[in-house]
Formats: C-alpha cells, sequence, structure tokens
C-alpha cells in the first residue's frame, strides 16, 4: 500500500465530525509485521489481520475532552473516534481496499 493511499484515509479520518470539534483521536500506523502480529494478538488472537499491508489503530487523546466534557467525556471521546473510523473505512472503501473495524481486544 502507498503512503499516499493511507494519507488519504486519514485525511477522510480527519474530517469526521467530533464533539466540540476537539478532534481527540490519534492514528498510529503500523506497517511492521512483528507490530502487526503484537496487536493481533492483544486483538483475542485474530491472528489474520497479520495479513492486512497496513494496520491503522484509533486511540483518543483525553486530555482536552476531559476539561471540556467532565460528565460525557468517555462518551464523547469514543463516538468520536467511532465517527472517525467510519470515514476511514468509507474511504478505504472508495479506494478499492478492504478493510475491518476491530473492537475486540484484551486491554
Amino acid at each position: 500500500m502507498k503512503h499516499r493511499d493511507v494519507a488519504k484515509i486519514l485525511d477522510a479520518a480527519h474530517l469526521a465530525p467530533s464533539s466540540g470539534n476537539i478532534q481527540n483521536w490519534r492514528f498510529i500506523v503500523i506497517r511492521n509485521p512483528e507490530t502487526k502480529e503484537k496487536i493481533a494478538r492483544a486483538c483475542l488472537d485474530q491472528l489474520w489481520m497479520q495479513e492486512a499491508p497496513v494496520v491503522i489503530v484509533i486511540c483518543s487523546d483525553n486530555s482536552n475532552i476531559k476539561s471540556l466534557y467532565q460528565k460525557k467525556w468517555k462518551k464523547y471521546s469514543r463516538e468520536n473516534c467511532a465517527a472517525a473510523a467510519q470515514n476511514l473505512i468509507l474511504q478505504a472503501t472508495e479506494q478499492g481496499l478492504s478493510s475491518s473495524w476491530i473492537r475486540t481486544f484484551n486491554q
């Protein structure tokens, strides 16, 4: 997968709506086979994930969202990242790429 393909996917994810336009999502792009294996194992041994040329992990930077939304920051954090994930998946599909949303993992 070319860098520009990944960049286009990430650009689409950045255009997702977020609470107060805080954009708390952070993206980690993983190409390293050993790291992809560790992630697949952490995702309850879904080892098929290692076949993907790229794994994109979406995390939330909660520092600002906690201060703005004291009572609902966890909910908003998840919703914001989910919206980014949806845009990411839609853009990958638009580019003719396959993708999968993985939510199950061992914390």
